[in-house]
């Protein structure tokens, strides 16, 4: 399914950093909107781009060990996407980490709320977590906070020791889940691929649009909380 062809065909498809957007109507990306980014590793393109667009960006990266801060008109928050909230989460040591670390990490539902976001519509979410991507996603269709996405950028990763291969199942559900609930993916490139045994490696950059997203079933008007 990470390899079947695109469900929507981008007419106007823009790139912004390393990332692509859908500037097709009623799709299109302008201000006022609000972007959400997960997983950075100090490469700012994206968020640069969007900031430049005139778009509030908020960035996420526990990893970079960098206190909150601004850059540019860009929040950066030192917290992680998780699908639950806690205060000490161990991650997993990868090509991002290379030490003991703890990380705060907190449930997309719990990150709107904390920002004051509840009920705003997030234009778009990207992240690039390494894996972590299936229980986030479950747990965002589980708290029905798709509902506020307009555009879904995210990396699909499969590694040889993460996550457990017992759990390939569960993520077919997931990832058609997304389908289930109206997102179409109009972007997908495999750039990295390795079978070998021991060394298996699967990622994908996939894009979305959700077909079904209805801005007025919304409590909150999006032009009147930027």
């Amino acid at each position: 399914y990470l390899a079947a062809p695109v469900r929507y065909t981008c007419k106007t498809p823009k790139k912004v950093g390393n990332w692509v957007i859908c500037q097709d109507e009623p799709y299109t990306i302008q201000p006022p909107c609000l972007v959400y980014s997960f997983g950075i590793n100090r490469e700012y393109q994206f968020d640069d781009a969007m900031a430049k667009m005139g778009c509030e960006v908020h960035m996420f990266d526990p990893s970079m060990k960098e206190k909150d801060h601004m850059r540019g008109t860009a929040a950066f928050h030192n917290m992680g996407i998780s699908s639950y909230n806690t205060d000490a989460f161990l991650p997993r040591r990868d090509d991002y980490v290379k030490d003991n670390q703890t990380w705060k990490m907190r449930t997309v539902k719990t990150i709107m709320k904390e920002l004051g976001h509840e009920n705003r519509v997030i234009d778009v979410f990207k992240m690039d977590v390494e894996g972590s991507e299936w229980t986030v996603i479950d747990n965002m269709l589980e708290t029905d906070v798709f509902k506020f996405i307009r555009q879904f950028d995210l990396e699909y990763h499969l590694f040889h020791d993460y996550p457990p291969p017992e759990e390939y199942v569960h993520f077919y559900q997931v990832f058609t889940g997304l389908r289930e609930i109206g997102f179409r993916e109009y972007f997908s490139s495999q750039y990295k691929r390795e079978t070998k045994r021991g060394s298996f490696r699967y990622q994908t950059d996939m894009a979305y649009v959700n077909a079904l997203f209805d801005r007025t079933s919304k409590s909150t008007d999006q032009s009147s909380t930027h």
